[in-house]
């Protein structure tokens, strides 16, 4: 699974349709399908109900888009926080933890 894949996944789950999501992508509608069938083999599972024309999330698929979403707030704020210590001059980085999650051992 990449970063590409999933934002096929979460096009496809925004457009409930396989062809309007290929076609916002710039893509085939075969090769997006294929996208789709590589990211449920991975998984295991179906990820979309089929239905008539259209294609919706199953309760798999709504687990997986939940965790993509925050994932993709996750590195869009770190993308934001990169560029604007680049853009202010600033180029030191400062991380920390609390100390309540570490195992403390004796």
């Amino acid at each position: 699974m990449d970063r590409r894949q999933l934002i096929y996944f979460r096009a496809v789950a925004a457009c409930e349709h396989v062809g309007h999501a290929a076609e916002q992508l710039g893509l085939s509608e075969s090769g997006l399908s294929r996208s789709l069938s590589r990211l449920e083999q991975e998984y295991g599972t179906e990820l979309f109900d089929r239905v008539g024309r259209g294609i919706r999330l199953n309760t798999y698929g709504h687990i997986l888009l939940e965790a993509v979403e925050q994932a993709f707030a996750r590195l869009e704020s770190g993308e934001r926080t990169i560029r604007s210590l680049l853009t202010s001059g600033e180029r030191r980085l400062t991380l920390g933890f609390a100390m309540s999650t570490v195992p403390i051992i004796p």
